[in-house]
């Protein structure tokens, strides 16, 4: 058995918390295991940790990250990061070992700045909106396999962000993510106070409009306490955003069924950037990302797949890459 299979067959689902369309049944499990590291956000906090450009002129899919701590630091698939030349999200989830500096693949989520507006970079307490995550790890697992790399297909990145920000009617003159957020901050925090953390909690399976759309599992319910607001307030955009008049009741099996699908999905493994093992996860209309160190699921995410979601051209992919290539030389250069 896999170490997911192994994880999530491990795990209780407790009672659902919602707040007007967004449903989010608890995933629980009893353990006093503590983290053995720091939260991207304790290591700032603490000092111990910067991330910056990879140089003063920057790379747009990377980012230099020093822990300069005793303890590694978690760094979650999706988290933004916001500062220095434009603001970025993280490509896959990485645990930096102590005492290492490394290069971290991101990808822009704010298309029209390039220029300093500080040194370093802050967290945001937010991830990626969870429709706009969940193509962008297809989009990393695809490249994984075809290139090795942990890039996204930028230029569509883009293009989902601008028109995000135009369904929910948002200016942003920099095509940032972020302003949407910060638009909806009110509302979005609502959601944030309604959907509690439970006692055990490591996980949450997350449904809006009464579909099942994603889960997310970390190793330790400290962790989770710690995550949870960062979660909904990117599941709480998507709902927002999607706001329907009549909802469906949420069926058991649709959440048993969704686990049972994560559980049997096929994994492609491959050495982690940092410590681990990267695990990449398809099936029967799931795409999700793992990281397992020593044999221990750290963090889990899975996302339940649009029907038609893998009709994308790969002709298409790849030359939208390679115009981002283009488009970030220039960047470069521009610098």
């Amino acid at each position: 058995m896999s170490a997911i299979a192994r994880t999530l067959e491990s795990l209780e689902t407790g009672p659902a918390s919602s707040f007007r369309n967004l449903t989010v049944f608890p995933l629980l499990h009893r353990n006093d295991e503590e983290a053995n590291y720091l939260t991207l956000d304790e290591a700032l906090e603490a000092g111990c940790a910067r991330v910056t450009e990879i140089d003063q002129s920057g790379s747009v899919p990377e980012l230099r990250f020093v822990n300069e701590g005793e303890r590694p630091v978690l760094l979650l698939d999706g988290e933004e990061l916001v500062g220095a030349k434009q603001n970025r999200v993280l490509n896959l989830t990485i645990l930096v070992p102590p005492r290492t500096e490394i290069v971290v693949p991101v990808s822009c989520v704010e298309a029209g700045r390039w220029a300093y507006d500080s040194p370093s970079f802050a967290a945001a307490q937010h991830l990626m909106y969870q429709s706009g995550r969940a193509s962008k790890l297809r989009q990393v697992s695809r490249a994984m396999a075809e290139t090795g790399r942990a890039s996204s297909d930028q230029g569509a990145v883009w293009n989902a962000i601008g028109e995000m920000l135009g369904s929910h009617g948002v200016n942003s003159p920099s095509g940032a993510m972020r302003d949407a957020y910060r638009r909806h901050e009110t509302t979005i925090e609502d959601y944030v106070r309604a959907i509690p953390n439970e006692s055990d909690q490591i996980g949450g399976v997350f449904a809006i409009n009464g579909v099942v759309l994603g889960l997310e599992v970390l190793d330790n319910a400290e962790t989770m306490r710690k995550m949870l607001p960062k979660l909904v307030r990117s599941y709480a955009l998507d709902a927002i955003g999607s706001r329907t008049a009549r909802q469906q009741p949420i069926q058991a099996q649709s959440v048993s069924g969704f686990l049972e699908d994560v559980a049997a999905a096929h994994t492609r493994s491959s050495r982690a950037i940092g410590m681990g093992r990267d695990l990449r996860l398809s099936g029967r209309r799931i795409a999700g990302g793992a990281l397992v160190d020593r044999d221990r699921v750290v963090h889990l995410s899975a996302f339940r797949l649009d029907e038609g979601a893998h009709s994308d051209d790969a002709e298409q992919g790849l030359a939208r890459m390679l115009q981002f290539s283009r488009r970030a030389l220039k960047f470069r250069d521009a610098s």
